[in-house]
């Protein structure tokens, strides 16, 4: 204050300087950058096991049209045999095909392929890593002698593994979160933490059976979806031997061991996925969706959705939710839903839909 007392031109100056910045084009008359939108929406469809019959349906947002299968239509061939996953990255896709034991890389614009990665154990999904680097689970053995599974780094430039860390049995879809990748041991109890800087497992967590999924909350707690695990006789019957109930766990990155715990009353809650601003979480379980705040302290009763998907996810743009309906015998359906539940559209995916993602 004393300042401008002392000189009394100085505001004449400051208004002048700011009518000349308010015309000069460069600044403010600049564009601002665009919000993020989704632009596709990817399904993996898994086809028969067994046979090359696996595919990716690309849903173009913005004019609502699908592709069913654009990878064959670019390469003359199928995607492989069980299409377990597509992750975008980039201006590429990459998509894994678990039966077939590898990861087929492709240009997002048309599909065309331009690389493979190959030599993998039974891989589930992909996630792209810092210093460009992307980490693939992969279980080994097989039903019902699984042993630890393991997760392979990959160099986004070489497409080449350039080291695989033990994890434990049956290891699912991992989360990126403050520089640590969470790993879900789905036939076990734990979710491996393995540091990205030094690409070593670091520390193990143990919930409940099952964990299948995590998700970050607008607090930047970390959530883990544990489905449960249900034992089976032999053949021909298979018997059920044992079941264990599905769960929720919420913990912060930073003290792992002091957690919230909701569980469900059976097995089979999947797909836990979160809006964009991270207060909404959404799984489904018993046949139809569910949606819960983040700072819920029970699970909720009412369906979101009362449909039975065979997958769900929740775009990260603008928060619509996602399912896709099939069968093992005949293509499905993805529907969209806005935010009150209510059907938007929908489109035809291939068969066994069991992924869907975003760009």
């Amino acid at each position: 204050m004393q300042l401008l007392m002392r000189r009394p031109w100085l505001p004449a100056l400051v208004a002048t300087a700011l009518l000349l910045g308010a015309c000069n084009p460069s600044d403010d008359n600049k564009e601002q950058p665009a919000p993020q939108v989704t632009k596709a929406v990817y399904v993996a469809n898994q086809g028969n096991y067994g046979t090359p019959s696996g595919s990716v349906t690309a849903y173009d947002k913005p004019n609502k049209q699908a592709d069913k299968d654009p990878f064959r239509r670019a390469n003359g061939r199928a995607a492989g045999d069980v299409v377990q996953s597509v992750t975008p990255i980039g201006d590429k896709l990459y998509i894994v095909a678990n039966n077939s034991g590898k990861v087929e890389i492709v240009n997002a614009a048309d599909f065309r392929s331009v690389g493979q990665i190959g030599n993998l154990s039974q891989p589930r999904y992909l996630v792209a890593g810092p210093a460009n680097k992307a980490y693939v689970t992969e279980w080994q053995g097989s039903y019902p002698n699984y042993t630890a599974g393991r997760v392979s780094v990959i160099d986004l430039n070489t497409y080449q593994v350039t080291k695989t860390i033990d994890v434990g049995r049956n290891p699912e879809q991992p989360l990126l979160a403050n520089g640590k990748l969470y790993v879900p041991n789905s036939d076990e109890n734990s979710v491996t933490v393995i540091n990205t800087a030094t690409d070593a497992a670091e520390a193990t967590l143990t919930f409940t059976d099952g964990p299948q999924n995590l998700v970050k909350d607008v607090d930047g707690n970390l959530w883990v979806l544990c489905g449960g695990i249900t034992r089976y006789g032999g053949a021909p019957n298979y018997p059920v031997l044992s079941k264990t109930p599905a769960a929720l766990h919420r913990f912060a990155p930073a003290t792992p061991a002091t957690r919230q715990t909701l569980t469900f009353a059976s097995s089979g809650a999947a797909d836990l996925s979160v809006s964009p601003n991270g207060a909404q979480l959404y799984y489904r379980y018993g046949g139809a969706v569910y949606r819960m705040p983040s700072s819920a302290t029970a699970l909720p009763t009412a369906p979101f959705v009362r449909r039975s998907f065979m997958v769900i996810n929740v775009d990260p743009t603008d928060g619509e939710l996602y399912g896709a309906l099939g069968s093992y015998t005949a293509d499905g359906k993805a529907i969209r839903y806005n935010s009150a539940g209510t059907a938007i559209d929908s489109f035809g995916v291939g068969l066994i839909p069991g992924d869907i993602s975003f760009r």
